[in-house]
């Protein structure tokens, strides 16, 4: 799948970035490197080591969401930062996850997102998937800031 670098647009979170693209096709696609790999990449950019399989692997990563997985949650969980922040512009008090689910805490409110919704993304690629994910992720942030 082929991408254009003016079709590339990202958020900085306190745990990562997130990498907001479009492919050939117009669809959305989303990558989250969290800031262990952005310190490689970094380091990679030092050296002029190029950092193309670490970003051609984030992209042909596949969605499964099924069973835990600690790598797979932070990315979800770096994601439902970023979704927070681009609503309120400003940093949630906190963001974090368990056994139900992944909740933010902002500006006074709450946003919780069921374990089962994440789960039901059923996206081929996990690229896709974060996309799907992150379009509910503001839709619920946008809800809850109306709502109180």
């Amino acid at each position: 799948m082929a991408y254009k670098q003016k079709d590339v647009d990202y958020e900085h979170v306190s745990d990562g970035m997130v990498f907001f693209l479009k492919n050939s096709k117009d669809e959305d696609e989303e990558i989250v490197f969290d800031n262990s790999e952005l310190g490689h990449m970094y380091a990679n950019q030092i050296s002029h080591t190029g950092n193309d399989q670490i970003i051609e692997d984030a992209l042909t990563k596949k969605a499964d969401f099924s069973n835990y997985n600690e790598d797979t949650y932070n990315r979800v969980n770096i994601l439902l930062t970023s979704s927070v922040e681009r609503v309120i512009h400003a940093q949630p008090t906190s963001v974090y996850y368990d056994n139900d689910g992944f909740t933010a805490d902002f500006a006074g409110r709450r946003v919780s997102i069921p374990i089962s919704d994440v789960k039901a993304v059923s996206k081929p690629s996990f690229s896709s998937a974060l996309a799907e994910l992150d379009k509910g992720f503001t839709e619920k942030v946008k809800t809850v800031m109306k709502a109180q």
